[in-house]
């Protein structure tokens, strides 16, 4: 049984990936602190999880790959930010746009779905999908540039999704069998990565803000 986040980093090295704020992307709120309240739908965190082990899914993959196929079908022109937040046994995905946009479905369809409420953001709420009006983004929030390459998305954090350095045979580990770590995901190393489907393409950003 290995750690994930304790052992001798790679060398600093330059990130593959963009770096960018969550203002220059155009992350809806920009900052938790807002007037506006979003749509909150609550997971059960082990029914998400036994559906997706039978789907041969992360979490990652679990949330991304429905979400980001019905963004594709909308192409809307407006602007949208789906933030995580853990609390407890459940966790939240929460729907925010400068536009009233509908995403019952396919959310309310997804095995572990509970309930539906509108709410502000929490402050381990961290975004992780995004779309520009044109493009979806798979956002991986920190809040300082990393020294190293290898990066984990950790969907289990109690503090929030918490995107960590890691050592080079962790990272591997996470990214050959996804599958097998449900609340972690490898950060990809190019900024196009096919989702687990295949059937869709969501670019990877690094995204600096000061969250919470």
């Amino acid at each position: 049984m290995f750690s994930f986040f304790k052992k001798k980093l790679v060398s600093p090295g330059k990130s593959p990936l963009p770096i960018i704020t969550a203002k220059d992307l155009g992350i809806f709120p920009e900052n938790i602190r807002s007037d506006y309240v979003g749509h909150d739908f609550c997971f059960e965190w082990n029914a998400v999880k036994i559906a997706a082990e039978k789907m041969n899914f992360n979490l990652d993959d679990y949330l991304s790959d429905p979400l980001v196929k019905r963004l594709r079908q909308l192409s809307l022109k407006s602007a949208i930010t789906f933030w995580y937040t853990p609390l407890g046994k459940m966790f939240i995905v929460t729907a925010y746009s400068p536009s009233e946009l509908d995403f019952f479905d396919p959310i309310c369809s997804m095995q572990g779905y509970v309930d539906y409420g509108g709410n502000y953001l929490r402050s381990t709420a961290r975004p992780f999908l995004h779309w520009d009006g044109t493009n979806v983004f798979r956002v991986q929030a920190i809040s300082e540039q990393p020294n190293g390459l290898f990066l984990l998305a950790d969907f289990g954090n109690g503090f929030g999704l918490n995107v960590s350095e890691t050592d080079e045979d962790t990272y591997n580990e996470i990214k050959n069998n996804s599958n097998k770590h449900f609340e972690y995901s490898a950060v990809p190393h190019k900024k196009m990565s096919d989702i687990s489907s295949g059937a869709n393409l969501i670019q990877q950003v690094l995204c600096i803000s000061k969250w919470g």
